[in-house]
């Protein structure tokens, strides 16, 4: 193999006494004797147009282009070449230095045509070769072949430590057929690529050759992947969809959800059928004092309440001694719970009910509300034993001093009976239309075909009719109250028997009329007032557990007992009508403010399910 190898040695001329050195050629030399040098303690120059070009030291050391070597070669401002002009460089055919140590050959960097050509450093020991600047190792390579950056100690093929990678081509534009990156290469399959292309706009691609997934990962832990088929798993080795995500996510300025398809985009949260499988939570972090609602959830319920459960949390010990209940339910049967997990009909609730600016009613067929010993709400009717007043038409009521009930219909008769109310003075009928309490007890029904006493016992044989206002004037007596009942059937009258002083009117059975008017009662309008105290839903929950009724309203056993007045009762159930109508706003601006909030974390949506498609379209390129 020839080699063009560059060796230093001693430069000497030798002169004898008796034969000159000859510039052309000299033979017969004798080096001991024959040399080029000197021969005192002067360093040998070499000159040029009479200025310095190379120094031999007295120590052995060569300069070109200094005066006081250091090394055994010291070049300054200028290069070394190796060079072979003549022939072609091959592998058998190279120029380059070689470092020799003892007879053994250590080092050498040369450059030979191999194949495209190749610059070759190298050496022939287990030393590694190490590159540094300032006088600092910058870069190792080992004898393993591993290349440290940053580091005496790789541990791998190339290892950086502290440090960045940049590819970089700055000289041409970056085209898809012109881009920088790296490339994994196994057995001469590509496996995977990271590069930057001008595609578009721009492109940095990370993609695999291979059907294999893209794993990321934090303290030697996978964090997020994305699989050969564009899924996207953060917590999960196999998602299932574009993005899957195992565990909370967060979201923070919005979520926006888009699809151009005709059945329109939406948000699908699932869950595997546990306790609460899945939902939405919404946190206000400013929120830390007790009694604070922290935090609302949203949530698909199953083995503890099947359906759809707003439950809010206490900012401290929520569920523990804080708040923790669920004011708003929609059941799997379409039923709706306030404050009720179990609702059993259309509207279930647990608590006030308060409803608020109820407009007149301008129908002629209005028909009541009742509610039955289960709590249940419904239509009223005509039942056998009412006096369906709503079936005659009302001809005219007025009262002089106390009470007056007059009604008639075409061809229906209509009677009325009248009590005293203290069970000794009666009312009778004489024609100046004066009552006159000496008269005995008895029962007299004013009108023109009757004037009867009564020996309280059978209603039915003192019946007469008043067919019209002018049959029909009733008064009481100064300082006395008395009892008017009215029935439509003569046998009802037997159970009418009422002769108790706690009111004016007293009917022992039912009672149903067209329109009842309760004159001299306050209304519930204050609880529209300002100041008003509107009870906390807790503490009606917590009051209806204990009491087994609502907050001031009798219950069923003092109603039986006592009786209800109707004034009284009828306003107690608008306060609270009016107090769940504000309940039924709050929840309605809660509701609202979620709306907004699930539109925006829908945004966010939409904006990551744009990026993922073009992730995908790019990948399918």
């Amino acid at each position: 193999m020839k080699k063009i190898l560059f060796t230093i040695s001693s430069l000497v001329v030798t002169f004898s006494s008796a034969q000159a050195w000859n510039i052309s050629g000299n033979n017969g030399t004798n080096p001991s004797t024959n040399f080029l040098g000197t021969i005192d303690a002067q360093p040998l120059i070499f000159k040029t147009n009479n200025s310095e070009k190379a120094r031999i030291t007295l120590n052995g050391n060569v300069g070109i282009g200094t005066t006081n070597p250091q090394e055994k070669l010291e070049i300054n401002d200028g290069f070394v070449t190796a060079k072979n002009s003549n022939v072609a460089v091959t592998p058998t055919n190279k120029v380059g230095f070689r470092i020799n140590e003892l007879g053994n050959d250590i080092f050498e960097m040369s450059y030979a045509r191999d194949g495209l050509g190749i610059l070759k450093m190298k050496t022939f020991v287990d030393n590694p070769i190490s590159f540094g600047t300032t006088n600092t190792e910058r870069m190792r390579i080992t004898s393993n072949g591993n290349v440290g950056i940053g580091t005496t100690n790789p541990q791998e093929k190339l290892e950086i430590n502290d440090g960045f990678v940049t590819a970089k081509n700055s000289n041409v534009a970056v085209t898809p057929t012109n881009k920088v990156g790296f490339r994994i290469n196994e057995l001469g399959n590509d496996i995977f690529e990271m590069s930057y292309a001008r595609d578009g706009l721009g492109i940095l691609k990370m993609k695999t050759f291979v059907d294999n997934p893209i794993s990321f990962g934090t303290a030697n832990t996978e964090r997020m992947r994305i699989t050969s088929n564009g899924n996207v798993g953060i917590g999960t080795t196999n998602p299932q969809a574009k993005l899957d995500v195992n565990g909370e996510a967060r979201i923070l300025h919005g979520l926006d959800i888009y699809d151009e398809s005709v059945n329109g985009s939406n948000l699908r949260i699932s869950g595997n059928g546990g306790y609460i499988p899945s939902g939405i939570t919404f946190t206000d972090t400013s929120y830390n004092q007790a009694g604070q609602v922290a935090r609302w959830s949203i949530w698909k319920g199953n083995t503890w309440a099947k359906g759809l459960g707003f439950m809010r949390y206490d900012a401290v010990s929520p569920c523990g001694t804080g708040i923790c209940d669920v004011p708003f339910f929609l059941a799997d049967t379409g039923n709706v719970g306030i404050n009720n997990t179990s609702p059993v009909a259309k509207l279930d609730v647990n608590g006030d009910v308060r409803i608020a600016n109820i407009p007149a009613s301008t129908s002629s067929t209005d028909q009541p509300l009742v509610i039955d010993a289960q709590g249940f709400v419904k239509k009223g009717s005509a039942a056998n034993g009412n006096m369906p007043l709503s079936e005659k038409q009302i001809v005219n009521a007025r009262a002089t001093g106390y009470a007056i009930i007059a009604a008639k219909n075409p061809g229906i008769n209509f009677p009325v009976f009248v009590i005293p109310w203290d069970g000794v003075n009666t009312l009778e009928y004489n024609a100046n239309n004066q009552i006159d309490p000496s008269w005995h007890p008895q029962v007299v029904i004013k009108g023109n075909y009757f004037n009867q006493p009564f020996d309280g016992s059978d209603f039915s044989i003192y019946s007469s009719f008043v067919t019209s206002q002018s049959d029909f004037d009733l008064y009481k007596s100064t300082g006395t109250q008395w009892w008017i009942v009215c029935s439509t059937l003569p046998s009802f009258s037997k159970s009418i028997t009422s002769n108790e002083n706690t009111g004016n009117v007293a009917i022992t059975n039912k009672l149903e009329a067209k329109e009842i008017k309760v004159t001299l009662t306050p209304t519930a309008d204050f609880v529209f007032e300002k100041d008003y105290g509107l009870p906390k839903l807790e503490e009606v929950e917590k009051f209806i557990k204990e009491n087994k009724h609502l907050p001031e309203i009798a219950s069923a056993k003092e109603m039986e007992k006592e009786g209800v007045n109707i004034g009284e009762f009828q306003i107690k159930l608008l306060q609270k009508i009016e107090e769940l109508t504000l309940y039924s706003i709050d929840l309605n601006k809660k509701n609202k403010e979620q709306e907004v909030l699930i539109k925006s974390q829908a945004d966010i949506l939409k904006s990551l399910h744009e990026r993922l498609e073009k992730i995908e379209k790019v990948k399918q390129k």
